[in-house]
């Protein structure tokens, strides 16, 4: 809501707000968490796309939301989850425990 809220509020300006949804990502954030192999197993099983997201794929969309390509793209939540979010939970995923 704050990214809409701020889009509505700065669009007048020509200023775009947005905001960038990942999934899990493979970074130093998150080494200690992932060092868990049924973690990580488990992480990637959850993916439809069945694989970590990369601090490179986050960049690549923060850039495209910078861009002159993305210039009518204001007050929007650009998931970048390889379909996590659109996957209805399934018995063995971690987001079930």
């Amino acid at each position: 809501m704050l990214t809409k809220g701020m889009a509505i509020e700065l669009g007048k300006y020509s200023i775009n707000v947005n905001a960038v949804g990942p999934s899990t990502v493979d970074t130093d954030m998150c080494t200690d968490y992932l060092a868990d192999p049924e973690i990580r197993r488990k992480e990637v099983e959850a993916n439809p796309m069945k694989r970590l997201g990369t601090a490179r794929q986050i960049g690549d969309a923060v850039v495209f939301l910078a861009s002159e390509e993305a210039m009518q793209v204001n007050g929007h939540l650009l998931m970048v989850d390889g379909g996590l979010t659109v996957k209805a939970a399934q018995p063995d995923d971690h987001m079930e425990h």
